[in-house]
């Protein structure tokens, strides 16, 4: 992986991110799409299930050979992720970081971990830092395409602080 090519967000199309990274790779376009696995009780068995990290969401190194034509008219993608007309560039340690945890078991755990501590349905939070400090909340679920907002909030680098039963969360 080239230290100067840029990473960027792509949106790809409704459960396609296999698919987009199937055709990215058959261009050359190093692409990458964080998993992790968790244990879950389905019909009375144990099973280990394996979740995108960020639903719908894909990192794809930039390189100069390649534009951003070809990378977003790749079946699966949708588009770039924009501020404006320009498409946002992810830092590479953010990548390179999660590239590192995808799938491990530190990661699994971690994971584990937040999902044990995450507020029931319907408590209520207060947002204790941000624009929207001060204000209370009801908490609805721990959803994957709520883990996207994180990630974006990631990029943006803005942290959200938020409490509950004098919890607090920094994300």
């Amino acid at each position: 992986m080239s230290q100067s090519s840029p990473w960027h967000l792509v949106y790809c199309k409704a459960r396609n991110e296999q698919r987009a990274l199937t055709h990215l790779a058959n261009q050359n376009v190093v692409s990458f799409f964080p998993l992790f696995s968790y244990e879950k009780i389905v019909r009375g068995k144990r099973t280990i299930l394996t979740e995108p990290v960020f639903p719908n969401y894909l990192f794809v190194e930039k390189k100069s050979h390649v534009s951003y034509t070809t990378i977003r008219s790749t079946r699966g993608i949708s588009d770039f992720v924009r501020m404006g007309n320009q498409p946002v560039q992810v830092p590479k340690e953010l990548v390179f970081e999660l590239m590192a945890l995808s799938d491990t078991p530190e990661l699994n755990q971690f994971a584990s971990e937040k999902v044990c501590h995450l507020p029931l349905c319907g408590d209520k939070v207060a947002i204790t830092e941000g624009p929207y400090q001060g204000l209370e909340a009801i908490y609805q679920k721990a959803d994957g395409l709520e883990r996207s907002m994180l990630l974006i909030t990631l990029i943006q680098k803005e942290p959200i602080a938020v409490s509950f039963a004098n919890k607090a969360f920094q994300f």
